[in-house]
C-alpha cells in the first residue's frame, strides 16, 4: 500500500508541473449545459470533492477509462473527505456532435453531471482549463481549489482513499 501511495503522490507532483493549470490554483468557474439542456454551474458543487473530467465520445482511451470511473463514483459519492463532503464528477465532453455525446453518456453508464459546449477544441472551457489532450481531469476540494490532476483508475481511487475521513 505504501508503494502505491508513494507512486500516486509522485505522479501528482510530477503532473502538477507538466502543463495545464497547476495544483493549488482556484479552478475557473463555468456555466455549461447538461444533457437535458439545464445550465450547470461549478459553484453549485461547493463543499464537495469534485472531479472535472474532460473526455469525448470519440476518444478511445476516455471510453476505456469509463468503467473505472463509474466504479470510483459509486464507491465514493456519499463519503466524507478532508476538504469536502461527498464526491461528484462533472464530465465535460469535447464533442461537436451532441447526439454522439449523449449516446456515449448512456452507453458508458454515466449517472453524474455531464456537460458540453459542443465545440470540440474551440470550447472556451478547454481554453480556461488549458486542456490540449484527452483524457484530462482536475480534482477539486470543497472550495474549488485544484488538489490533484490527471488521476485515473487506481491512482484516482487511491488518492480519494487517502483524503477520505475515517
Amino acid at each position: 500500500m505504501f508503494l502505491i501511495l508513494a507512486f500516486v503522490f509522485t505522479a501528482v507532483a510530477f503532473k502538477s508541473n507538466n502543463g495545464g493549470l497547476p495544483v493549488g490554483k482556484q479552478a475557473p468557474s463555468f456555466v455549461l449545459i447538461d444533457t437535458k439542456g439545464i445550465p450547470t454551474k461549478l459553484y453549485d458543487f461547493r463543499g464537495k470533492i469534485v472531479l472535472i473530467d474532460f473526455w469525448a465520445s470519440w476518444c478511445k482511451q476516455c471510453r476505456m477509462e469509463s468503467p473505472k470511473l463509474v466504479k470510483t463514483y459509486q464507491k465514493y459519492q456519499n463519503m466524507d473527505f478532508e476538504g469536502g463532503s461527498g464526491f461528484e464528477i462533472i464530465s465535460i465532453a469535447m464533442d461537436d456532435n451532441l447526439d454522439d455525446w449523449r449516446d456515449a453518456v448512456v452507453q458508458d453508464g454515466y449517472t453524474w453531471t455531464n456537460v458540453s459546449e459542443g465545440k470540440k477544441w474551440d470550447a472556451e472551457i478547454a481554453k480556461d482549463y488549458q486542456v490540449s489532450s484527452l483524457p484530462a481531469n482536475y480534482l477539486l476540494d470543497g472550495n474549488g481549489k485544484i488538489i490533484a490532476k490527471d488521476l485515473r483508475g487506481l491512482m484516482l481511487d487511491s488518492y480519494l482513499a487517502t483524503i477520505r475521513k475515517k
